[in-house]
């Protein structure tokens, strides 16, 4: 064994000959010094250092704390300024607010994009659509219609053939005039068959029912001898106020004709507002009918009624 004495402490130290020439730690005080061959002296090379009381309570971790301290990275160094917290949540709030109206724009948008298309009235394939204009007086071809249940009482026999389209749309055209407030139907004169718009009673004169009238009588065709019997029972029966009783064929009705109409009349006070299309050859028939019912007679030309009818 070799026997030194701790540069440091003071203490005697007992060291294994193996260490000779090398180096040892002194379990006393931590100074690490030569061990000497025989014939050397003795040196120090590390000598620790005594630590003041008020660095720490000699734990590892307030060592540690009085490190940090003394860096000068404490924890308000080390935390993110709450300024900077405030500014990411402003943010934040501002890219929400900003989501939000941007959908309710495109919720919007939407909106008067299926309101925009809804009042757009359908077009069917083939059959126009016609729209009630503004500002214009109630009548048939000139002449004024007061009354709120109106019958339309068409010929459409072979004498009407040529003017048969122009007959039904200076009839829809008369009926654009009178608004939802009043009722209308149309009534064709019987040639082998009884057809009328609408089948029971009378409907408003609705923009609707309008085009649905168009739609509906768009295939029905002016073709064989016809008689208005059936058409003026039916307009009574309805309780029609006024009848607009159409024909291409005035030349072939006499006396005979008005007083059949008469008949069927009956006590009802409906007004008859008489036309005859053409050549109204005597036309006496219809003039006395219209006179003896309170109402009018007009004679209009083919070219006057596709002139009125638009087409």
């Amino acid at each position: 064994m070799i026997s030194l004495t701790c540069a440091n402490c003071q203490t005697t130290l007992d060291v294994d000959d193996a260490f000779a020439g090398g180096v040892c730690r002194c379990q006393h005080c931590g100074t690490i010094q030569t061990v000497p061959r025989a014939g050397a002296a003795q040196k120090t090379l590390y000598k620790q250092k005594a630590r003041p009381e008020t660095i720490g309570s000699g734990t590892g971790l307030d060592d540690l704390a009085n490190v940090v301290t003394s860096s000068g990275l404490n924890s308000g160094r080390l935390r993110r300024p709450r300024q900077d917290e405030g500014k990411k949540k402003f943010a934040l709030l501002l890219s929400i607010a900003a989501g939000v109206i941007v959908l309710l724009l495109i919720v919007l948008a939407v909106l008067m994009m299926r309101l925009g298309q809804s009042s757009v009235p359908t077009v069917q394939q083939g059959v126009p659509t016609i729209t009630q204009p503004t500002n214009t007086e109630p009548n048939f071809l000139n002449v004024p219609i007061n009354e709120s249940n109106v019958a339309y009482v068409l010929d459409r026999g072979d004498s009407s053939r040529e003017v048969f389209d122009s007959l039904k749309n200076a009839a829809f055209a008369s009926i654009a005039t009178l608004g939802p407030g009043r009722r209308f139907q149309i009534i064709f004169w019987n040639n082998g068959e009884d057809f009328s718009f609408p089948l029971g009673q009378p409907i408003a004169a609705s923009a609707d029912n309008l085009n649905a009238a168009r739609k509906s009588l768009e295939d029905v065709s002016a073709v064989g001898r016809t008689t208005p019997k059936s058409a003026i029972e039916k307009a009574t029966l309805n309780n029609a106020q006024v009848v607009l009783l159409v024909t291409a064929k005035a030349w072939d009705l006499d006396e005979t004709f008005t007083q059949e109409v008469l008949i069927l009349r009956g006590s009802s006070k409906f007004k008859i507002h008489t036309f005859a299309i053409g050549d109204p050859g005597m036309g006496n028939a219809l003039k006395s009918l219209a006179e003896k019912t309170g109402g009018t007679f007009q004679v209009i030309d083919k070219a006057g009624l596709k002139e009125v009818a638009g087409r």
